[in-house]
């Protein structure tokens, strides 16, 4: 098992940076100019609209909101309540849009 250091840079082949990437977990150096707060945040919410693609209908509460425990079984990672609205407003709005 390898571990890393946050903010440490490592080299990966570009699958493996993709899939990271994606789920929230990397970012590529050469698109992000800046290591803020914000950018962790927007990876995050991807990552968390992402695994609500791969939700089961059972993975919803009563609510209608994914259960930030399914999502987090997905991503590999805690997320909060607020992390888990905000991305369910955006994809509210995409499906809205479609």
């Amino acid at each position: 098992m390898n571990l890393f250091i946050e903010g440490e840079t490592i080299n990966l082949s570009r699958e493996e940076a993709e899939t990271l990437i994606q789920r929230g977990f990397a970012a590529d150096d050469k698109a992000c100019s800046t290591k803020d707060e914000s950018g962790k945040a927007h990876h995050l919410v991807e990552a968390i609209l992402d695994a609500i693609d791969d939700l089961n209908p059972n993975d919803f509460g009563k609510d209608g909101k994914p259960a930030v425990k399914a999502i987090e079984g997905i991503i590999g990672q805690s997320i909060s309540a607020s992390d888990r609205d905000k991305a369910w407003d955006e994809y509210q709005a995409l499906t809205n849009d479609e």
